[in-house]
């Protein structure tokens, strides 16, 4: 292991220019047989770096550095807007959602509901009960994330294009659940706008209401224009809506995938081995 680290700080010396500090990233790619690393540099005073993708390997080819230079992108991305964007939404807080929907489930046990506020209050359950899922199903994909980033740490941070394919799948699912969560919410709206008022004029349901269920339920109602914003910045592409899971996926990817590609492009002038 000592000589291989001798060797990678050989061979980015290479690429250093005067006056410039580099540093080797951990997480590489294993390619054809080579392990390929990104590494940043950066100049001490004021001013641009640049980077290089280099391989101990003495026999690596310049189209071999262009494709794990694309790669290696590719998973820096992926990590990072999992660590980052699914971290952050696995640890929204749910308590509102699971007051709601014990309050909801004994408000539709009601007996002298009218049959618009049944029907209401039974789309309501119904979507609690989907963000629930949803967002339970958001943290076990999270959970699964993060053993495979301990199992990739164990092995040295070494990742094929399997694993990093796998890690595209993934966000691909996570982007979906924010995406159906959104819309289920923005849907909702004007069922809570309507539960907002009922709880207040039904003497039933204001029995099992209390001062934090309208609180919520006025919250929701008011969400509209700020979930409306919210959905647009993750309608990726056109005519998202009410695509099955499957076909959101076959929809999306090529979008990734251009997003990848404009990225290697536009990174490629500085990279000083290409």
């Amino acid at each position: 292991m000592a000589n291989t680290n001798q060797s990678l700080q050989e061979e980015a010396k290479k690429y250093k220019k005067f006056l410039e500090t580099y540093k080797i990233a951990d997480h590489h790619l294993h390619l054809d047989g080579k392990d390929f690393y990104l590494v940043n540099y950066k100049k001490k005073i004021a001013g641009r770096g640049g980077m290089a993708i280099i391989s101990t390997a003495s026999d690596t080819q310049t189209e071999q550095y262009h494709i794990a230079h694309k790669w290696i992108l590719s998973l820096y991305n992926y990590l990072s807007s999992i660590r980052n964007n699914g971290s952050e939404r696995k640890n929204i807080n749910m308590r509102a959602y699971h007051k709601m929907q014990s309050f909801l489930d004994r408000v539709t046990q009601i007996s002298g509901l009218s049959e618009p506020e049944r029907m209401n209050y039974h789309t309501c359950v119904e979507a609690i009960h989907s963000l629930l899922e949803l967002q339970d199903r958001h943290v076990d994909l999270m959970e699964d994330y993060q053993d495979f980033v301990e199992k990739k740490n164990a092995e040295g941070k070494k990742y094929t294009i399997a694993d990093i394919e796998y890690l595209q799948d993934l966000l691909l699912k996570l982007d979906y659940i924010q995406f159906k969560q959104l819309n289920i919410s923005f849907n909702m709206t004007d069922n809570f706008a309507f539960m907002e008022k009922n709880v207040k004029e039904n003497a039933s349901v204001t029995e099992l209401s209390d001062s934090e269920i309208e609180r919520y339920a006025k919250e929701f109602a008011d969400s509209k224009n700020k979930l409306r914003s919210e959905i647009s910045k993750v309608s990726y592409v056109d005519g998202l809506e009410g695509l099955s899971e499957r076909e959101y996926y076959h929809k999306v990817k090529p979008y990734y995938l251009e997003i990848q590609e404009n990225d290697n492009e536009r990174l490629k002038k500085d990279l000083r081995n290409a």
